[in-house]
């Protein structure tokens, strides 16, 4: 039974009282400590205006459902692996550098290898010996290049398997529209199955419905096979090339008659589901299963050993002891979640490639138990190598990108959607739009170091000669959530490429154009090939190619003639989109971010973390919920010698609340901060924050210790707020 209090004095609007200038629109409806899983989708729905996320919070597939369902599958790909399987030619798995890459290429290696010596053979094999007796068996060898090979297949790599005998190539999470490399390979006698999930061309779409013989795709964007089966999920769903792999294996093992060994099937399935975070896919049908069972699995053990080493590690470092407690029996009950892949495991394998040495990643997945933890160790001194760098180029690109958007700001600009409604009618120019944009640049004299381009809500062009290829992604996305629009990052020449700058675009979800459905990759892409470049990827996350210049006033050029392109082509798209009504965009107070709940009080806030928790896993387009909730008199005290905080609210032991400096702008250095905790010691003010079930208490993690007493709800302090006008 649902204890929904309806006061509508929660709702209105809150302001923060940091002195951050953010204000929050809260619902209406106070949700007591009755609330249980239904009638928080239900609430989240009706604040998003997005009947769909109850829909999908009520609809689960079973794992073991989805597990059926890809042993069905009948592609081409399949039949062409199930038959190299009885052949026993040699194959080479060829992968790409990022997490997805490394992924499919280990899932397609493993599956390829258990198809040839049994299920029980190669789970031995994968948990004990790892990928490295690949090398013995040379039957299947998995190849991951490196950035600087350049991104996918291409006619060199197909020149280097011809001499080295291989004629027999998978591709896993690229080849796609990689034309000139096909055409290369049809020339040379080499065949190649394409394991991909990247949108073909007319081109490339053109060549596969009209492949030769030995070459076959499966992707979910085309016709047949897998694209079937992902379209008869409910809405609109995309899935990872690990996925897709996954899914391979499955036929394949299906086709064979070979009977799948559980464990194994699980162990490939959490590489599938770890690749479905970090490529952001989104989190609704098939990919939440996947990753649900992913998170289960590997709270279990049930997992490639370099994983379950990385889980151990990051355990260790947290003071927590590590212990076999069994299977799950939920979300509530599992010590991870969906941030666990997203920012523990993926930023570890991607460190990999981002340093140079993609293949460590490959050697970790497949690592033995006995040197697991010695793979684990290198991966993560990888990783830290990153950090530093990720550091000192992140605080570069704010800087500047911080002046181009101040100076395109200072013009009284135009919003997006007047610029949209101006293309629609054919009356914005590109004389217009290059007059618009924000410039700011820094470098040495006769030349530069690092140029922006910006316009607010529309997007962030950043150069910098000295990025690093390996770490462009990490500072588009840290551009993008600064500036909550699109960011492209680029760095300096390729070498895979030539005289061209190397870099990455990230396009946060809150973006108008993810709201209107809108590919910003796609008018990136093209831009950039208008400029004698190139790129491509997904809506969220795509890759890019620039012309180098070396002279600041050639640079300025160029990166204002890719602007205005991209500019033109996406307002132009907005505008016809909603001339013709197919798209409409909900506008709420500017300025205002929108709450999904409210809680009546603290008790609520602890009752009903276990079904809030169980919502998850959350991602892109399951976004998790963001909660507002009353303080009354509690008691701040600093977590040891941190700026970071907690709350203890009267009466409610069972309820974590902590602030963290890097939500709460300096946290008590700030006296902003220090001032509204003094309003939540008084009970005059309210939290903003996420809530989620903690698994730290005590130094020890483990369902089976006696002194485990479940749970502790944790709530995750974004805003301190109170009424507006209070």
């Amino acid at each position: 039974m649902s204890d929904v209090i309806e006061a509508g004095a929660a709702g209105g609007v809150c302001e923060s009282l940091i002195g951050d200038g953010r204000r929050f629109a809260v619902p209406a409806g106070l949700l007591g400590a009755g609330s249980g899983k239904a009638d928080l989708a239900a609430a989240v729905s009706k604040a998003r205006k997005d009947p769909g996320f109850a829909e999908e919070a009520a609809s689960e597939i079973p794992f073991e459902s989805l597990v059926a369902g890809f042993s069905s599958i009948r592609s081409r790909a399949g039949e062409l692996l199930a038959g190299l399987v009885k052949s026993g030619e040699r194959v080479a798995v060829f992968g790409d550098y990022d997490v997805d890459g490394i992924s499919s290429c280990a899932v397609m290696t493993a599956g390829l290898a258990a198809a040839r010596l049994g299920a029980e053979a190669v789970f031995g094999i994968w948990r004990h010996q790892g990928l490295d007796l690949a090398a013995e068996a040379a039957s299947v060898l998995p190849i991951v290049p490196e950035r600087s090979d350049g991104y996918g297949i291409s006619k060199n790599w197909i020149r280097r398997f011809e001499a080295g005998g291989l004629r027999q190539i998978v591709c896993c999470d690229n080849g796609t529209n990689a034309l000139a490399a096909m055409t290369a390979a049809v020339s040379s006698g080499v065949r190649c199955v394409v394991l991909d999930h990247h949108p073909a061309s007319v081109e490339s779409a053109a060549f596969w419905n009209g492949a030769p013989a030995g070459f076959a795709i499966s992707n979910p964007w085309m016709e047949g096979g897998i694209g079937d089966f992902v379209r008869s999920w409910p809405g609109e769903v995309e899935v990872c090339a690990a996925t897709v792999a996954f899914a391979t294996v499955l036929e394949v093992l299906d086709r064979l008659g070979g009977r799948q060994n559980a464990d194994f099937i699980a162990r490939l399935g959490v590489l599938a589901g770890v690749a479905s975070v970090t490529d952001v896919m989104p989190l609704r049908a098939g990919n939440r299963t996947m990753v649900r069972n992913a998170l289960w699995a590997l709270d279990d053990g049930k997992a490639p050993s370099g994983l379950v080493a990385i889980r151990d590690a990051v355990f260790a470092k947290r003071g927590v002891e590590v212990k076999a407690a069994g299977a799950p029996a939920s979300l509530w009950d599992c010590a991870l979640d969906a941030s666990f892949f997203g920012y523990q495991i993926g930023p570890r394998l991607n460190a990999c490639g981002r340093m140079g040495e993609a293949e460590t990643a490959l050697k970790l997945i497949g690592a033995s138990d006995g040197c697991a933890d010695e793979f684990a160790a290198g991966v993560d001194a990888l990783n830290a190598q990153r950090r530093e760098i990720e550091t000192v180029c992140v605080e570069n690109a704010a800087r500047v990108c911080g002046s181009a958007m101040e100076r395109a700001s200072s013009g009284g600009e135009l919003d997006v959607l007047e610029l949209a409604s101006f293309a629609a009618k054919r009356r914005l120019g590109r004389g217009f739009l290059s007059g618009m944009f924000g410039f700011s640049s820094e470098g040495e004299e006769g030349g530069f170091g690092r140029i922006a381009c910006a316009y607010p809500g529309l997007f962030v062009v950043y150069v910098d000669k000295e990025l690093a290829s390996g770490v462009a992604g990490l500072v588009a996305a840290r551009l993008a959530e600064t500036f909550d629009c699109p960011a492209i990052a680029v760095g300096g020449p390729s070498l895979g490429h030539g005289a061209l700058w190397s870099g990455s675009g990230r396009c946060p979800e809150t973006s108008l154009w993810r709201a209107a459905g809108i590919d910003v990759s796609l008018a990136a892409s093209s831009a950039a090939a208008l400029c004698g470049g190139g790129g491509g990827g997904h809506a969220a996350a795509f890759g890019l190619r620039l012309p180098a210049a070396s002279a600041e006033a050639d640079a300025k050029l160029l990166v204002g003639r890719f602007a205005v392109d991209m500019a033109l082509q996406l307002c132009t798209k907005l505008g016809e989109a909603l001339a013709a009504g197919t798209v409409s965009i909900e506008e709420g107070e500017p300025g205002v971010e929108a709450v999904d709940l409210a809680l009546a009080d603290c008790s609520a806030l602890a009752a009903v973390a276990k079904p809030l928790v169980e919502l998850g896993p959350f991602g892109r387009s399951f976004q998790e919920p963001s909660v507002y909730v009353p303080f009354g008199r509690s008691r701040v005290r600093q977590l040891g010698s941190s700026k970071s905080f907690a709350i203890e609210p009267e009466g409610s032991e069972k309820l974590k609340v902590v602030g963290f400096e890097s939500r709460l702008a300096g946290g008590l250095e700030n006296p902003s901060v220090v001032q509204a905790l003094a309003r939540i010691e008084a009970g005059e003010a309210g939290l903003i924050g996420k809530l989620h079930g903690s698994f730290y208490g005590r130094g020890r993690y483990g369902r089976n210790h006696s002194s485990w007493k479940g749970p502790v709800p944790e709530f995750q302090i974004e805003a301190i707020v109170t009424k507006a006008g209070e």
